[in-house]
């Protein structure tokens, strides 16, 4: 379902998606989201958050899989995985809440 969303969309209704462990300042790139129209790039995580979050400690299990439970989610905009490796100030990140 995202490589179709994306062809009818672009970027525009996609977002990078990483995680952290509350207690240190370093983001680790774990995925991407796609989604419809009618539905927040908040929400389109916020559904999948345990998934996303198990996901994100089986990747980077040294790093996120001890905090396992409490591991923050953030949003960024599609495709700016090179922004953000590149500090680039412009890049904003948005915190996704659990449901």
């Amino acid at each position: 379902h995202y490589n179709s969303i994306r062809e009818v969309s672009s970027k525009d209704l996609s977002n990078d998606v990483y995680a952290r462990d509350p207690n240190t300042d370093t983001y680790f790139f774990v995925g991407k989201i796609a989604r419809v129209s009618d539905v927040t790039p908040a929400s389109a995580v916020a559904r999948q958050y345990n998934l996303i979050e198990e996901h994100s400690a089986r990747l980077r299990p040294i790093e996120l899989y001890p905090s396992w439970g409490s591991i923050e989610l953030w949003l960024a905009p599609g495709d700016s995985e090179l922004d953000v490796a590149y500090c680039k100030p412009d890049i904003r990140f948005i915190r996704v809440d659990r449901e």
